[in-house]
């Protein structure tokens, strides 16, 4: 597998799309740079049925660039992050493969060109990081009945394909995630 190449990490604000409009992305600096060691640990104290989770290990503002993503291409598996139509990536050691799911998540993973793990809220120290998996994951090797008893929980998660477009426009969503939908419902797709 090839190594898969992470955006330069040059200074400016980036924009996404989270549910309820625009949200600006701070990137100022390159995270990789500054942080040898990522701001995020792995914590294994919680009921073995749960399994390992990661918890951050410093507090992070709305918006905050948390940690890049980086890795190797590979083939789809449970342990991999979808960031293209057929594209996965398989995390390096780091950790954040092993980033749970919520519906009520507290950051984004973006594949763009940022290629970036970004707080959706303000998070804080010791705070257990989970994302939305249907933002970039399109059809789920290991679909699995959630229980992160969010009021608006989806109930199960199999990814973006079987998820109505009115859940999906309450979560950032990744462009190669509305590409699909939109190839599937015949018609351009915006939350």
């Amino acid at each position: 597998m090839e190594d898969l190449r992470v955006g330069d990490g040059s200074v400016g604000n980036h924009v996404a799309y989270a549910a309820g409009g625009p949200m600006p992305l701070h990137v100022a600096v390159d995270a990789r740079s500054e942080m040898p060691t990522p701001p995020f640990g792995l914590d294994g104290s919680v009921a073995t049925s749960k399994g390992v989770r990661l918890v951050s290990r410093k507090a992070f503002a709305r918006c905050d660039a948390v940690w890049p993503l980086s890795g190797r291409l590979a083939s789809q598996s449970e342990r991999t992050i979808q960031v293209g139509a057929t594209a996965h990536v398989e995390e390096d050691e780091r950790g954040l493969a092993l980033l749970r799911h919520s519906c009520e998540p507290n950051v984004v993973v973006d594949t763009s060109a940022l290629f970036m793990v970004f707080a959706l809220r303000d998070i804080a120290a010791g705070e257990e990081l989970t994302c939305f998996y249907p933002s970039t994951e399109w059809d789920m090797v290991r679909p699995f009945v959630c229980g992160c008893g969010a009021p608006q929980c989806v109930r199960f998660v199999a990814g973006a394909r079987y998820l109505p477009a009115n859940v999906l426009g309450r979560y950032f969503v990744n462009a190669h995630i509305r590409r699909l939908l939109t190839a599937a419902v015949g018609r351009s797709w915006r939350p």
